[in-house]
């Protein structure tokens, strides 16, 4: 709020800080006070006497209440990354007056969302049934039953409580028919119901009997560990494929690949964390590496740990060796023999492949058997009969596709773009992740060799 008095401005900001409290006890209780520091100035509240008086809403049968509501939660006692799941049902007496059903939209009309507390089940989707219930004088009574059900991962360890849940119903006794012949509530009565809440115990796994090889992981899972390819020249690496089936397998984190010694004396590879990815049950993660030495070579078993909540112990899974095998590096440099009839007169020309720059003597094919003579096309003629401006766009074409023809590296940087995306494509559907890899590393060469007329 500002202020102007006199030619004199002053402001003045109001902070207001709203919170929901639900009592679990009955009694005098004291709120406050409460301490605000703003600035150099500290503030203080007055405390509050707040009186809780038990509202006696679950007394006697069912069927004798207008509304009722219960909470159940299962299970009551887990460990962190687990799921539990906790279910509100609540009933609400359909509305009868005079003898007659009348079908209102009990949610809409008849509770009161604004004055009730729901707890977990706040966002939650409402399954409608309907039964009948017996009140104390047997007369039976139809209600309209509704069920949320909401499955919560316990995130921390510690105690989570879960409701408690208050309803509040403005229940119709008289009602009228609205200007467009719709139903309203023209007079009602507030009725209540209460589900305490239920405290729900996370645990964390034991300290004792950790294996080193855990990281974390609570369920029940298999894991197992592939190789593709088998057999390579050194310096080019495999893909180690490490698969973990179960559940649960949000926030799974796979083998720490730097805590297997013999793996590092064999092999290099990157030291970060794996992250894995959701392929339908199982959770995988890919790792680069890349033979030290040549010959038969064994990748090591590679130890992964998880605790079972069922059993509440520690299960240790080893994966089996696998053998490889890594031929010497091949320093005889690769060549390309030009096609032709080669007779024991005529020798076969071969080009050597030299090194230097990212694509070395890269040569585009299209580019070197393109004719890059100027021919006097029809084009030409008709341009002279033509309109000053059909003969500038035909000039215009014209030029562009003579230095097309001319200009090699232009060419070459026109087709980089569709070139690299077919070659991705084709690289895509193959089916070999190793196969994968290479073709879209091909595609980047490539693309940088033509956009940048390299090699």
């Amino acid at each position: 709020m500002t202020r102007i008095i006199n030619g004199r401005r002053s402001s003045e900001e109001t902070h207001t800080f709203t919170m929901k409290l639900t009592a679990l006890k009955e009694g005098a209780h004291t709120l406050g006070p409460i301490t605000v520091e703003a600035g150099t100035m500290t503030y203080t509240t007055q405390p509050k006497r707040i009186v809780v008086r038990r509202t006696d809403v679950g007394s006697g049968l069912s069927g004798d209440r207008f509304i009722f509501a219960d909470l159940q939660v299962e299970p009551r006692s887990l460990y962190v990354t687990q799921t539990y799941t906790a279910t509100l049902t609540f009933s609400i007496r359909k509305v009868e007056i005079d003898g007659r059903i009348h079908n209102l939209d009990m949610l809409r009309q008849v509770l009161d969302l604004g004055s009730s507390q729901l707890s977990v089940f706040a966002r939650g989707r409402a399954v409608r049934s309907e039964h009948w219930l017996s009140d104390s004088n047997r007369n039976r009574h139809r209600y309209e039953v509704f069920r949320v059900v909401q499955k919560i991962r316990a995130e921390e360890v510690g105690e989570i409580m879960v409701g408690p849940v208050f309803l509040k119903a403005n229940y119709p006794t008289r009602l009228r028919r609205g200007f467009f012949g719709s139903i309203d509530v023209s007079r009602y009565r507030e009725e209540f119901a209460r589900a305490d809440g239920i405290l729900v115990t996370v645990k964390a796994p034991p300290q004792e009997g950790r294996p080193p090889s855990y990281n974390g992981a609570i369920g029940r899972f298999r894991m197992d560990v592939g190789a593709r390819p088998t057999r390579v020249e050194q310096g080019e690496p495999i893909t180690l494929t490490i698969a973990i089936r179960g559940t649960p397998l949000d926030g799974l984190a796979g083998p720490d690949l730097t805590g297997h010694p013999e793996l590092a004396s064999r092999f290099d590879f990157t030291k970060d964390e794996m992250v894995g990815d959701l392929e339908g049950n199982a959770k995988v993660f890919r790792r680069a590496v890349f033979p030290k030495q040549s010959g038969h070579q064994t990748i090591p078993p590679l130890i992964w740990s998880y605790f079972d909540p069922n059993l509440e112990r520690f299960v240790v899974l080893e994966s089996p060796p696998l053998d490889i095998v890594v031929d010497p590096r091949s320093d005889s440099g690769a060549t390309l023999v030009l096609p032709g009839a080669a007779t024991s007169e005529t020798p076969e020309t071969r080009l050597t492949l030299l090194s230097g720059g990212i694509s070395p003597n890269f040569v585009d094919p299209d580019t070197v058997l393109a004719d890059h003579s100027f021919k006097l096309t029809t084009p030409w003629f008709a341009s002279m009969i033509a309109s000053p401006l059909a003969w500038l766009a035909i000039t215009l074409m014209a030029s562009h596709r003579a230095r097309i023809r001319s200009d090699g590296g232009f060419a070459r940087r026109r087709r980089a773009s569709r070139q690299a995306r077919k070659r991705i494509n084709h690289a895509v559907r193959s089916g070999d992740v190793p196969q994968q890899m290479s073709g879209l590393a091909g595609a980047i060469t490539h693309y940088v060799s033509d956009r940048y007329g390299l090699g």
